[in-house]
């Protein structure tokens, strides 16, 4: 006798898209930048006029999208970034790829998952890709890169910045659009669309979606019979990211910041003993022996590791304030010195 199919719980709609609420689309074909609302459209041509339209509105939908670049900056430099939220693609689609499931219901591919703004995060990214795509853009790709997170990991452990660096991770984007399948289509804010909220799990109902995306990312492998076992996640995001044609073209050089990346490991393995006394370098213990394109694998998990887990534990990464505040190293100082006055 079959068992009966288990009933999956729909998602519960968070709101409608109402007066409250606008999107910011940007035409390729038409190379130009949209505003639309339930009822209208327009195009929006200065800082000002955007400023003008989201009066009455609290908050505008932008995509995560690589190709949305433009929609977002005009969004996260003409508004307070407080009132953006950043759409994601189908919700529906992901789990049910993830899990087996059929997906038969196509309204779901209205119903779009929808975070807020990390300001130390997205206006860098977002500026980023515009020093790498605009070619107007008076800003430095490399310089850009180094305010990112991205540029902060590879500061961190002495890992050279080059523009394919750069590169590449404007091309990779916001670490967050990844979850979504291959064949997963970004959703167009140029039509209106339903915002949606995991319900799969009421423990996570009122928790900060980097959480659950952070879980995704590092939370173990489902179990499946077809195999005895899976990738974990992050490695498996790895993995689609490199194996775009462009990317992996950039990927050597985005680490080794030199077009002949076997001889810079061949160079870190003759120094191994000199190297490895810096800690930073550590980070490359264990690729010494191995070849160019598992460490191009072992750095693109590294660094979304590093920035996944700042989403969501900032607080393990060095602080942005001073342990000792300037005020205290000024008072410390003064009294220092009257202990120990200064030789004739």
């Amino acid at each position: 006798m079959k068992r009966p199919r288990k009933v999956h719980k729909k998602c519960r709609p968070l709101a409608r898209e109402g007066r409250d609420l606008a999107r910011i689309w940007w035409d390729a074909e038409e190379n130009k930048l949209c505003w639309f609302t339930e009822r209208s459209h327009t195009s929006i041509k200065s800082p000002e006029q955007l400023q003008c339209l989201a009066e009455g509105y609290s908050g505008v939908l932008v995509s995560g999208a690589t190709d949305q670049w433009p929609a977002r900056f005009a969004a996260l430099q003409g508004l307070d970034p407080d009132r953006v939220r950043i759409v994601l693609v189908p919700q529906q689609t992901q789990r049910s790829r993830c899990s087996g499931e059929s997906d038969t219901d196509e309204g779901d591919q209205k119903k779009v998952f929808v975070r807020k703004v990390v300001k130390d995060y997205d206006v860098p990214l977002t500026m980023l890709q515009v020093a790498v795509f605009c070619p107007q853009s008076p800003l430095d790709p490399v310089a850009t890169f180094s305010g990112t997170w991205m540029g902060q990991f590879h500061k961190f452990w002495d890992i050279p910045i080059t523009r394919e660096t750069a590169e590449f991770w404007a091309r990779v984007g916001d670490v967050h659009y990844w979850l979504a399948p291959p064949d997963a289509l970004p959703p167009d804010l140029s039509t209106p669309v339903e915002l949606h909220e995991e319900c799969k799990n009421p423990s996570w109902e009122q928790e900060d979606a980097n959480v659950k995306i952070l879980a995704f990312f590092f939370g173990p492998p489902k179990k499946k019979s077809r195999l005895p076992v899976l990738k974990w996640p992050l490695g498996r995001v790895a993995a689609s990211i490199i194996a775009r044609r462009s990317q992996r073209k950039l990927l050597p050089q985005a680490w080794a910041g030199s077009p002949d990346a076997e001889a810079v490991l061949r160079q870190i393995l003759e120094s191994a003993m000199q190297s490895l006394g810096d800690p930073r370098a550590w980070l490359w213990r264990g690729l010494l022996r191995t070849s160019v394109g598992e460490v191009n694998l072992a750095y693109t998990e590294a660094v979304l590791a590093w920035v996944l887990a700042r989403l969501v534990h900032p607080e393990l990464f060095p602080p942005p304030i001073a342990l000792i505040d300037p005020p205290a190293v000024d008072y410390w100082r003064q009294y220092r010195d009257m202990d120990h006055p200064a030789a004739d």
